[in-house]
């Protein structure tokens, strides 16, 4: 059953066990079996002396009950409990709710993010790997610490490296040695039909619209990441032509969309 969690959930797990089994010790109590009076005596201890919040003793409790089952797999749900839930609902109430000011990193926010990166807030290096972090983390829903490091040691067989992305024909690859399920996985990326990078570098975008209009920033850099040459920018306008008719008298509107 352990080798069935990610470590770090397991680690969150065993850390609600000793939570657990300290606060059984501190009471003179048993710890095994693990009894629902003494559950219930202590989601009221997390609550009134440690001040823990509900939801963050519904986690402890989770953690108690996957240990309990690793010993006991027939040990019934505590959270299905009838009096474990009154309790757990009983200091929902005493608790204020409190407003998540998080924002979810919508399309929109990803846009403006992007935009003022691209305008130029750190190094030309700095920009451009914020940039690819903040789309590959949206659109492959990762969490950063699964292409990232967590140390300034790297590790080939732990981080990801440049031969793990590799490109084809219709779509390019992103293979992850470790993620949030636990082990490793691929990522697979169609390519649009619309956008197309030639062998000199050069963009070419089909069927273009009015969202394409705006600056286009060329870099480029070495594997070290150093800028090899001065980036070099080109704007964008889209013009746009309507056909408006009256009896035989054609009239053409030109719009010339840019930033």
């Amino acid at each position: 059953m352990r080798k069935g969690l990610a470590a770090s959930t397991l680690r969150t797990y065993d850390f609600a066990w000793r939570t657990f089994a300290f606060f059984c010790v501190s009471v003179g109590i048993s710890l095994k079996p693990v009894l629902i009076p003494t559950v219930c005596a202590f989601m009221c201890y997390c609550a009134t002396v440690r001040h823990l919040k509900p939801q963050y003793i519904r986690g402890l409790l989770a953690g108690v009950q996957f240990n309990i089952r690793c010993f006991d797999p027939s040990f019934p749900s505590l959270l299905a409990n009838q009096s474990v839930k009154l309790i757990l609902r009983g200091l929902l109430k005493t608790f204020p709710p409190v407003l998540d000011r998080r924002r979810p990193i919508t399309l929109s926010t990803l846009r403006l993010m992007l935009s003022k990166l691209r305008e130029g807030l750190f190094s030309p290096y700095i920009d451009a790997l914020l940039d690819a972090a903040f789309l590959l983390a949206f659109y492959a829903f990762l969490r950063p610490g699964e292409f990232t490091t967590a140390s300034l040691s790297f590790n080939p067989n732990h981080d990801v490296c440049l031969n793990d992305l590799s490109f084809h024909a219709s779509h390019f690859s992103l293979s992850i040695k470790h993620s949030k399920c636990g082990g490793a996985c691929s990522i697979h990326k169609a390519k649009s039909d619309r956008l197309r990078v030639t062998e000199n570098c050069s963009l070419g975008i089909k069927k273009v619209t009015e969202e394409d209009a705006g600056v286009y920033t060329c870099r480029q850099f070495s594997r070290s990441g150093k800028q090899q040459s001065p980036e070099s920018e080109v704007l964008l306008n889209v013009v746009t032509m309507t056909e408006h008719q009256v009896n035989d008298e054609v009239t053409l509107k030109l719009l010339c969309v840019d930033i």
